[in-house]
């Protein structure tokens, strides 16, 4: 099984939360991933317009033996 990592620029809408002295406080996402099946067509399209590109493709090992 194959699938597509892709990731998203500076200007994501994630948020991450950080505790200060003062409270919680968010700040924008600098990066965010989605894995997505390679043959998942439509997933990747909608990705895509949301401004994600691949990143890379990996595979699972499996093990070889009787």
């Amino acid at each position: 099984m194959s699938a597509a990592i892709s990731e998203a620029t500076a200007n994501s809408t994630s948020t991450s939360m950080s505790t200060t002295t003062t409270g919680p406080r968010v700040e924008p996402a600098s990066f965010a991933a989605v894995e997505v099946e390679a043959d998942n067509a439509p997933a990747r399209r909608l990705y895509e317009t949301m401004g994600f590109a691949l990143h890379h493709r990996y595979h699972y090992r499996r093990p070889v033996g009787p």
